[in-house]
């Protein structure tokens, strides 16, 4: 973090489960206050078979989330040497995974791609140019639904938010068939980023009538003044 001039530690990532030999934190990529390292030598089924770890920060404060490992973990691929990170998507580089059609090709490297939310749990924080981005130095420039969190859930999640001024706002939820199933009147909320299970808006999975709804794709629209958006998750029992 720069504070003034300088730059201080905000915080020093371990995982809960790796030794000095698997390489921790070759690999890193974050954004906003998401994150995810690579451990390109961690044994999971094979010696250098490779992991990569997520992160994300809550009220300043850093945890773990997920461990994933490539389908192949049983090969000595190096998963986890690259990792990058941009909206709702991450990719995993591995450095010697077997190429298409075969040991008789050879070896080469490999791209691994995944869902930020599904697959590490982090918030999708958007990849974007200076003049399109979110926030600039902590303030927000234009209001924004993101994705919720968990996705798949069961039965509760939250739905993150932006907003670049202070307006009043309700979030409603459909199923399938365009249904209005819930309505969350959020009441007048300030500028400012509601992305923690905290300050996020949330729900229980429930229709009005206080009924638990089925698995399957429900819809989620925020109004927040003048500005309206809709996004997709999914209930998974």
């Amino acid at each position: 973090m720069r504070n003034g001039g300088r730059w201080t530690q905000q915080a020093r990532l371990t995982a809960k489960d790796t030794k000095a030999a698997d390489r921790f934190g070759t690999g890193v990529a974050t954004t906003g206050k998401s994150a995810i390292v690579g451990a390109p030598f961690r044994p999971e089924g094979a010696p250098g078979s490779g992991a990569a770890y997520s992160f994300v920060s809550l009220d300043g404060k850093w945890e773990e989330k997920e461990k994933i490992t490539p389908d192949d973990a049983g090969q000595k691929i190096n998963y986890g040497l690259w990792v990058a990170m941009s909206g709702n998507m991450v990719i995993v580089s591995s450095y010697a995974a077997p190429n298409e059609g075969g040991a008789e090709k050879g070896i080469g490297t490999a791209a691994y791609v995944y869902n930020s939310v599904d697959d590490f749990g982090v918030l999708p924080y958007a990849v974007e140019s200076s003049g399109m981005s979110l926030t600039t130095l902590g303030r927000v420039k234009r209001t924004a639904l993101l994705q919720n969190f968990p996705n798949p859930f069961n039965p509760e999640t939250w739905l993150p938010y932006h907003l670049a001024s202070d307006v009043p706002v309700s979030i409603e939820i459909y199923n399938a068939q365009g249904i209005l199933l819930r309505e969350l009147n959020l009441g007048e909320r300030k500028a400012g980023s509601y992305l923690t299970r905290d300050t996020a808006a949330y729900w229980d999975g429930r229709n009005r009538f206080g009924e638990t709804v089925s698995s399957g794709v429900y819809f989620y629209t925020l109004e927040a003044g003048s500005y309206e958006a809709t996004r997709r998750m999914l209930i998974l029992k």
